[in-house]
């Protein structure tokens, strides 16, 4: 189990030494960065449809880009979501992981 607040330090791509991946990790970067932006956003409105959307994309995509943590602090968010009656405590703490853990992401 992934904690993100557990440390400070960088995270980089499992591929961060593949030739074929520097261009599709330097797109993913800036497009994290972006993201970061609209969890917070989503969150100051309680938009929780909105942090489903995003929590689910991310989780779809930190695999596919080498960041499996990613994938899991997305998937703890998207099912916080889900339910009939979200806790925003809960949620607000799991954006709080994520963002904390996407302002880590290196290439």
């Amino acid at each position: 189990m992934v904690s993100a607040a557990a440390t400070f330090e960088p995270v980089y791509s499992i591929f961060q030494d593949e030739e074929d991946f520097r261009e599709l990790l330097s797109d993913f970067y800036e497009s994290v960065q972006e993201r970061r932006g609209l969890l917070r956003e989503s969150m100051q409105g309680r938009q929780i449809g909105t942090l489903r959307v995003h929590a689910h994309q991310l989780k779809g995509s930190g695999g596919g880009y080498g960041f499996e943590d990613l994938t899991e602090l997305a998937a703890r968010l998207e099912e916080a979501c889900k339910q009939s009656e979200p806790d925003l405590n809960e949620i607000g703490s799991l954006v709080d992981d994520l963002v904390s853990y996407m302002s880590r992401i290196r290439i």
